[in-house]
């Protein structure tokens, strides 16, 4: 089947030709008028490739491939015209803080300002291939058997306890992402630097994002299908106060894998950019896991559709680990006991109260607390790669190295340069940012905090449930309308009184487990922690990942009253 091009001519209007490159323009109502033009054509670009990426994402096809690079190229070249010609105009100097704030975002390219069209083109072709060949990786046993990651891998790591079985699994993964990714990945991070230095600056595409100073079973619950879990969570934000979701959103979003096609399973909401569609893609399993999930992914949903009406430029959140927090804010209140019960998912007189309370903690924990070295990490090691720091012949080693000093985890085989397993991760081929998720495993307990506070919530924090508060809801709304039309502190202030991000409430929320977890490890001799240096083979990884808990909890305490700023 043919490929349809796409003419970047037709696609970028006459207006972003015409401006000469020695004039600076301080007329503020000029500036007006470009940018309305500006807005009415990039919404119709911008949902261009977002259709483009989502037929692709729910559809892996090498035809839908090249759609999707071809639609991205014209994009591309839509953002570096639009930022040449928002340069030249004084917005710097203007007096509406608004207009000075949309045209700064508007000049604020990434590596679409890259002036040659084929490396740009080949950049793009590396990202798309190194995501495919992680969507559509499959594990073939010894046995014979063949798993994807969803649902075989991931089910198979849920429910297994046979060690050969899972080191062949882990060891495989790798071998068929991870291995197949690297030469690709060694040229992104060349391309990608090109690209970045035309600007002028330093190589650290993700660092700009941020600066840094048991109580249920996997069992399917009764009566509960992928639907209901959906509306559940639906049902959770109209009993704040928000509106029901269109029919539209039903009909568009992709809930479950299908049969007949190769799908992107990794979970995500997509705003398409021109204020009516929103959809959600997941390969969707009735679970505990999921049902957190499916709250976390109609967060972003509902972060769009608040600011929706918003001019383009502000339609996003007031950093990225806003978004990625405010789902995890409102599933905090929905994983907790008192809610599980109200719906009928658990039965809150089963049982030792007591240590249903720290059964509870601790799987907590081990979700939020664990995964906050892991996300630091990750984009600390994508930085090192970046900036030069880390040689291409050292990504495995280097990456072992950051994992066990910060998790205290070793591999369960032998590991070597040829081996890629950072790879082996969505986020490092997709080259989607985690450092949000670290910042967003703390500011979701401060958002928690606030509205709890607002819900007139009394007792232990994590046993607050902000569920039908429509206080809380009015709280959330006022925060999220703002979008990204204000400085994240702003925001922040909207929503919790503070300018800050504070690990205060985090701890307050673990308080009691921290309390158990001491008075527990008085009777053992083992020191709590793990060595800076690990064994090429993992032999005490879990034990003392789990003794480590009380470790980061101290850590963290001692983080509380350190500023944590964010570069916009």
């Amino acid at each position: 089947m043919s490929v349809p091009s796409c003419s970047m001519n037709v696609l970028i209007p006459v207006l972003f030709v015409t401006l000469a490159k020695s004039q600076k323009i301080a007329d503020e109502n000029e500036a007006r008028r470009w940018f309305n033009e500006y807005s009415e054509k990039a919404q119709s670009v911008f949902a261009e490739v977002t259709s483009a990426e989502w037929n692709y994402a729910t559809n892996i096809t090498d035809y839908n491939e090249q759609v999707t690079i071809n639609k991205t190229l014209v994009a591309a070249e839509f953002r570096r015209t639009a930022s040449e010609n928002a340069s030249r105009y004084e917005w710097e100097k203007f007096h509406n803080p608004v207009l000075r704030r949309m045209f700064s975002i508007i000049g604020n390219t990434d590596t679409s300002a890259m002036s040659n069209q084929t490396k740009y083109q080949r950049l793009k072709e590396l990202k798309m291939k190194m995501e495919s060949v992680y969507h559509t990786g499959q594990v073939c046993f010894s046995s014979g058997t063949c798993m994807s990651m969803s649902p075989g891998l991931v089910r198979l790591f849920a429910t297994s306890t046979e060690y050969d079985l899972l080191s062949e699994a882990w060891k495989v993964w790798r071998d068929v992402t991870g291995r197949v990714i690297k030469p690709m990945y060694t040229e992104f991070v060349q391309l990608s630097n090109e690209a970045i230095k035309e600007r002028g600056e330093l190589m650290k595409l993700h660092e700009s994002e941020f600066e840094l100073c048991g109580h249920t079973t996997e069992t399917p619950p009764w009566g509960y299908n992928v639907q209901k879990m959906f509306l559940k969570a639906e049902e959770f934000f109209t009993s704040l106060g928000f509106d029901k979701l269109k029919p539209s959103f039903w009909e568009d979003s992709m809930f479950q894998k299908p049969e007949n096609r190769k799908v992107s399973c990794s979970p995500s909401a997509w705003d398409f950019m021109n204020g009516r569609d929103f959809r959600i893609k997941m390969c969707t399993y009735v679970t505990m896991e999921d049902f957190t999930t499916v709250h976390h992914e109609m967060g972003h949903i509902y972060y769009f559709l608040q600011y929706s009406n918003l001019p383009l430029p502000f339609r996003n959140g007031a950093n990225p680990g806003f978004h990625e927090a405010l789902g995890d804010t409102i599933a905090l209140s929905a994983q907790s006991l008192s809610h599980l019960h109200n719906i009928g998912l658990v039965d809150k007189e089963q049982g030792d109260q007591g240590q249903s309370e720290i059964n509870f903690l601790m799987q907590m924990a081990l979700q939020k607390i664990a995964l906050l070295p892991y996300g630091l990490i990750l984009d600390k090691w994508r930085w090192e790669v970046f900036s030069g720091e880390t040689s291409t012949e050292n990504y495995n080693e280097r990456w072992w190295e950051l994992r066990c000093k910060y998790q205290g985890l070793s591999p369960p085989v032998l590991r070597s340069s040829e081996d890629f397993d950072p790879g082996a991760k969505f986020h490092i081929p997709g080259n989607v940012p985690y450092i949000r998720y670290f910042v967003s495993y703390i500011i979701q307990f401060q958002f928690h905090k606030a509205l709890c506070d607002a819900a007139g919530h009394v007792g232990p924090l994590h046993q607050c449930d902000i569920y039908r508060s429509v206080s809380s809801g009015n709280l959330l709304r006022n925060m999220m309308e703002l979008g990204a039309s204000r400085p994240w502190p702003d925001a922040m202030e909207k929503l919790t009184g503070q300018r800050d991000m504070d690990a205060t409430a985090l701890l307050d929320y673990f308080n009691p487990l921290a309390n158990w977890l001491r008075k527990e490890n008085e009777a053992y001799t083992e020191n709590t922690g793990w060595r800076d240096t690990c064994e090429s083979i993992a032999s005490r990884a879990s034990f003392e990942m789990i003794f480590g808990l009380i470790t980061i909890l101290h850590f963290l305490s001692r983080m509380t009253s350190r500023l944590f700023v964010m570069t916009l």
